[in-house]
């Protein structure tokens, strides 16, 4: 019950635009959250589709204000894996913006390996990658 007051308070403080970045990211974090549960991760290349056709620019302080959107949506999302929850809803906005993107999927081992998501545009990493991961696969 307290996260909703948190949350009440915290919305009054946005812009629209920023309401509306945040409404959409917390919709999109709960979307592919449960689009992952569904769909086994080996048949998810078939099913997710972000077009490549376009390369649109974008502004730095753009990006980081979606970025920032995002990040504060994953605050508020309850689950394991939100590095990979949040990377697909800020892709999937971003190609709706026809932003073209990089999703980075990594391995670190710590005595057990450890995976990791992470999202660039260009070589500005939009969701950081925290530490020197071993990437094993990237979707555009």
């Amino acid at each position: 019950m307290y996260w909703i007051k948190n949350i009440k308070s915290f919305i009054f403080l946005l812009s629209a635009k920023e309401k509306y970045l945040f409404f959409y990211a917390l919709f999109y974090l709960y979307f592919y959250k449960i689009y992952l549960l569904l769909i086994p991760f080996k048949k998810w290349s078939k099913y997710a589709r972000f077009s490549k056709e376009f390369e649109k620019e974008i502004t730095t302080k753009e990006l980081k204000k979606i970025t920032l959107s995002f990040i504060r949506a994953g605050k508020f999302y309850i689950g394991k894996n939100s590095c990979l929850i949040i990377s697909l809803a800020l892709k999937k906005y971003l190609n709706s913006l026809q932003v073209k993107s990089t999703l980075h999927l990594g391995l670190i081992n710590k005595e057990y390996f450890i995976a990791h998501a992470w999202l660039t545009y260009k070589k500005i990493e939009l969701t950081k990658k925290k530490e020197n991961y071993h990437e094993i696969l990237t979707i555009e």
